[in-house]
């Protein structure tokens, strides 16, 4: 068993204005990197995860 959480699904990217990048996981979208000023700008309405709380 993998000890790291990203492995196996593949992160996204896809490039927007200029120099900034949208980041997405499994299908979510996570925020926007901007490339210039190597600051990450994460989502207002991040997705909320589907596992139910215990």
């Amino acid at each position: 068993m993998s000890r790291n959480p990203f492995a196996g699904p593949r992160l996204g990217l896809k490039e927007g204005d200029g120099a900034i990048w949208l980041v997405s996981f499994m299908g979510y979208d996570l925020g926007d990197i901007d490339l210039e000023q190597k600051t990450p700008q994460p989502l207002d309405n991040p997705p909320r995860p589907l596992v139910s709380p215990m």
